[in-house]
């Protein structure tokens, strides 16, 4: 954020709202659900949309469990892993959708960033990654190799739903691998 120009100042959750309100913060970095939750439209009118922040949610199991179980169990146990991955996307991005329409519904706006603006900004958040990257964090490995082994996977994935996500908007889309059986009820 600060490569970017803006000053990030952390502060504990509880405070933002009074934050914003007073005036001491002038934005926020959360995604629709988080600002729909905490209904941020009572202290924040405008939200730009920079489509850049992809919350997951992390799968842990103990190692000693898993390696207890039989070969057979251990695969099953990852390709639901990988399959509840899949499905969980999908429904992030309509309860997103559903944020959006419902902070909208109470006034807030949203603006959208330009692919020419985008690509400006991406430009100047890459110095500050890598600051971050390997200053901060000390990561010896190559920028470009995580970026090509990682990034670029997880981005042509990401961009294959947001297609077919905007093709299906409002309705549950449920993306399963063909050689998983669908529970039943």
């Amino acid at each position: 954020m600060n490569a970017m120009g803006a000053s990030a100042v952390p502060m504990a959750w509880g405070e933002v709202a009074t934050a914003l309100a007073t005036k001491t913060a002038h934005g926020q970095f959360n995604a629709p659900s988080i600002i729909s939750w905490a209904k941020l439209w009572e202290t924040q009118k405008y939200v730009t949309f920079l489509n850049r922040i992809y919350n997951t949610n992390t799968w842990v199991v103990s190692e000693k469990w898993f390696k207890a179980q039989s070969n057979e169990n251990q695969k099953h146990i990852l390709e639901a892993a990988r399959a509840t991955i899949i499905y969980s996307r999908g429904v992030a991005a309509h309860l997103s959708e559903l944020a959006v329409d419902e902070s909208k519904e109470h006034g807030m706006r949203f603006n959208y960033i330009s692919l020419k603006n985008m690509t400006k900004l991406k430009k100047m958040a890459q110095v500050g990654y890598r600051k971050w990257a390997v200053d901060d964090f000390g990561l010896k490995a190559s920028i470009q190799s995580i970026k090509t082994r990682v990034m670029l996977p997880c981005l042509n994935f990401h961009s294959s739903l947001l297609k077919i996500h905007s093709r299906f908007r409002n309705k549950i889309i449920i993306f399963w691998p063909s050689n998983v059986p669908v529970p039943r009820q």
